[in-house]
């Protein structure tokens, strides 16, 4: 065991009460009595947790000290690359790679009564309120790139006003403002109704894809994360995109990038997973955290080669890191590693 004050922990440490807070708390939670890998993670409240591979899930009801085979938690939440996001005890999910769509009620998984029509498949879920949802899409035939519900995910329904073309990312902060941006990186926004969107005129610095991530701090503000660009950008609907950050140091290296996330008390986290051979190129993990809405940041290897996760080298999920209960965050590296990152200072 890793003595108080020196990083990184290895699997199954547990952090010192003088390092248990803030930027510099990290606690070791391997996933165990688990067969198969775990692609993603869905909280549904302070101590219970779904983590799920696309095929099966595993479940814990003791904050991850144990986990058992699901039988009935997620029979539906299945496919190559699952998109979700939770808001309290109650989560939407849709499989990547169609426009199969499930919600979670707090109890039971289900199918959507109604699956967004026409569409090819879903790249970006938001769930701001315990009843209101949006996705960005693929749209295939459908008329906008832009679907929302009104009932936490049984019915989906095309926006009336909004982008005639796919959306990557989309995220609201309430239910009724939000910011998308399109495939041409066209930055759209919702202010005072999810039903109608307007094109700012203004641009992403590159257009997003699937493998991005995108954070709205209100109905003109937002932070977005590139893989295929490597960089960070905050950027709003009256002058555009302005990058903030490159992963200069990883531009040799294969890496792929969690989604980003903003907790209760403003900060905003993302990680980078560097999937090298372990010998040549170390497997790493690089924890990026922003106090200041993205304009700067600071990082930490919260890995340093110790673990060997199977290599994860598709955009399988954007479920990898994310709030569980106040200011404590869960966050899946590679695929059976499990941490719980601390900022609520307990």
């Amino acid at each position: 065991m890793a003595t108080e004050g020196n990083y990184p922990k290895s699997d199954g440490d547990v952090a010192f009460a003088s390092e248990y807070n803030l930027f510099e708390a990290d606690r070791w939670n391997t996933l165990n009595n688990t067969t198969t890998p775990i692609l993603g993670i869905l909280p549904h409240s302070a101590t219970s947790w779904t983590g799920y591979n696309g095929t099966s899930s595993v479940i814990t009801t003791d904050t991850g000290a144990s986990w058992v085979a699901s039988t009935g938690d997620n029979a539906d939440m299945t496919g190559a690359g699952t998109v979700s996001k939770a808001d309290g005890t109650k989560a939407i999910v849709a499989d990547h790679d169609s426009a199969n769509v499930s919600f979670y009620n707090g109890t039971t998984w289900a199918s959507s009564s109604t699956d967004p029509a026409a569409i090819t498949e879903v790249f970006d879920i938001t769930f701001p309120t315990a009843t209101v949802a949006a996705m960005g899409v693929d749209k295939g035939a459908a008329g906008k790139g832009i679907f929302k519900s009104s009932n936490a995910g049984d019915a989906w329904s095309e926006v009336t006003t909004g982008p005639a073309v796919d959306v990557p990312v989309i995220d609201m902060i309430d239910a009724d403002t939000g910011i998308a941006i399109d495939n041409a990186g066209n930055i759209w926004s919702a202010d005072g109704d999810i039903d109608v969107w307007s094109d700012s005129g203004q641009n992403a610095v590159v257009s997003p894809t699937q493998k991005s991530s995108m954070v709205a701090l209100s109905s003109t503000n937002y932070v977005l994360i590139n893989l295929n660009q490597n960089f960070v950008e905050t950027g709003n609907t009256t002058s555009g995109g302005t990058i903030r950050l490159h992963f200069a140091e990883m531009a040799d290296a294969d890496f792929t990038l969690s989604n980003l996330v903003k907790i209760t008390n403003g900060n905003l986290y993302f990680m980078v997973y560097v999937f090298g051979d372990g010998a040549t190129v170390p497997r790493n993990t690089y924890l990026y955290r922003s106090t200041d809405n993205g304009v700067n940041w600071s990082t930490k290897n919260i890995m340093n080669g110790l673990s060997t996760p199977t290599i994860i080298t598709t955009n399988v999920t954007k479920a990898t890191i994310v709030e569980y209960t106040t200011n404590k965050m869960l966050a899946l590296v590679g695929d059976q590693t499990l941490m719980i990152i601390d900022e609520s200072g307990a």
